[in-house]
């Protein structure tokens, strides 16, 4: 909710009806450009991003959730340690991220009906107070003697089930307290701190887990936790609770009402359909790359393990670097083209790390898929300003599940297809998709004119 809001439920000032849906605009957000300083506290002057740090919500949730990411790297260190020190097997590090991904699937769409039926501040907050607890169970286990590795299976699971609950609370969150004109600022400040905090997660996870112990770790983890559930309280004071959350009937009859009530919504606007399916396009890549990228750096670049390290450093150093261009990008291209080229973009990013022959070019090619991923924010972006403030958790759910599914088909295939077909082709192959997402972006994005496919300023309740 926006200072002096009167309220966080909808979002539009109680607008009760469907305005018209225009076509995608040339700039984000539509209309006459702001005058300077606008939307500045005091009347003044300042970037996009300088006056989301003076707005007080913004800057304890992004505090937060950046002290919070930092812990989250160090755990994913701390706990694949720990596993492979439980059972000397390389294949306890597979069973754990299959209990990471199994709340994605099995759990979205209770999450998303959960997050558009209670105030999510408190929801976040307690999301992080739950992991916090979940984490104390390893060192409880190990203090008593009993720590065994299915203790870390377990924890695994149950922060990936805190995570897939916060994650889609918090993104309705920024929705709720960020000025619209800023959103996208919001989002590409949070990817930011995503790879901030995972850079210096994994390396601060392996000094002190060599230094101390997993278990030390794992504290201090739980410490992460419980700071930004502080935060995240201080954002706003109050109970604001979604209209969902006021609507009469009860039990399981009530849930099933708004679970369907959040895939109609979806069906109804074609435009949210359009930015989440390209964005599964875009978390293909991702997935794709994450699990082909150390065998090509060993057995076909033969850049060891250094060059490995070289080569995935470069990814985030490009996704900041996306991250902080993406305003110019929408400002100078037009959202139009640059959600458009964007994909495109990534296709051939794709293409030069495929044909790489040493390392130099296959980091500047790692370079140019961190920075041209980044397009994703102005998906998201612009999905969350066309779905109401009400649907925002249902909507989110209904993506996490096919990209919860997506990446376990895809671990799965390119797992199998690695030990039969080159490397390089399978690169070659996801540079065609993103070129088939590209085209699908042209379609219905850069010729969208007067459908339902558009961004910023206004939201379609």
């Amino acid at each position: 909710m926006r200072p002096g809001a009167g309220s966080a439920v909808g979002g539009d000032g109680g607008r009760g009806r469907e305005p018209p849906r225009p076509g995608l605009p040339t700039r984000w957000p539509p209309g006459p450009a702001p005058p300077a300083g606008a939307g500045a506290p005091g009347g003044r002057q300042g970037s996009p991003r300088a006056r989301l740090f003076r707005h007080r919500p913004y800057l304890l949730y992004f505090t937060g959730t950046t002290v919070s990411m930092v812990g989250t790297a160090m755990q994913f260190v701390a706990n694949a340690w720990l596993a492979m020190e439980l059972t000397n097997r390389g294949s306890s590090i597979g069973i754990m991220l299959v209990c990471v991904a199994l709340p994605g699937i099995a759990l979205a769409p209770v999450i998303g009906v959960a997050v558009d039926r209670v105030d999510r501040r408190l929801l976040a907050a307690a999301m992080d107070a739950f992991r916090a607890l979940a984490l104390l169970v390893l060192p409880a286990a190990y203090y008593f003697h009993w720590l065994q590795a299915w203790h870390v299976y377990l924890v695994s699971f149950l922060i990936a089930v805190g995570d897939q609950v916060y994650n889609p609370t918090a993104l309705a969150l920024i929705r709720e307290v960020v000025p619209p004109e800023l959103l996208l600022y919001a989002n590409s400040n949070a990817s930011v701190s995503n790879q901030i905090g995972a850079l210096l997660g994994s390396g601060l996870g392996g000094v002190m887990v060599a230094a101390t112990s997993p278990i030390a770790v794992t504290i201090l983890n739980a410490g992460s936790y419980l700071f930004s559930a502080g935060c995240t309280l201080g954002m706003r004071r109050g109970l604001v609770v979604p209209a969902a959350g006021r609507e009469g009937g009860h039990g399981f009859r009530r849930f099933l009402t708004q679970l369907k009530g959040g895939v109609a919504y979806i069906s109804r606007h074609r435009g949210i359909a359009v930015c989440y399916l390209l964005m599964l396009f875009l978390m293909s890549t991702l997935r794709t790359i994450n699990v082909l990228l150390p065998p090509f750096a060993r057995n076909v670049l033969r850049v060891g393990a250094t060059g490995y390290g070289y080569i995935d450093a470069t990814f985030a150093v490009g996704a900041i670097l996306g991250n902080f261009s993406l305003g110019l990008w929408s400002r100078y291209l037009g959202d139009r083209a640059a959600m458009t080229f964007g994909m495109f973009a990534l296709g051939g990013s794709l293409l030069l790390f495929a044909l790489s022959r040493g390392l130099p070019v296959a980091m500047l090619g790692y370079l140019f898929i961190g920075i041209t991923f980044q397009v994703r924010i102005m998906y998201l972006t612009q999905a969350q300003h066309l779905t109401d403030i009400n649907y925002q958790g249902r909507v989110h759910s209904v993506f996490t599940v096919f990209s919860s599914l997506l990446a376990l088909c895809i671990y799965a295939a390119m797992g199998f297809l690695g030990d039969v077909v080159s490397l390089r082709y399978l690169y070659l192959f996801q540079a065609g998709v993103m070129a088939a997402g590209g085209a699908l972006a042209w379609r219905y994005i850069w010729r969208a004119r007067g459908e339902a496919v558009r961004c910023a300023g206004s939201v379609a309740p």
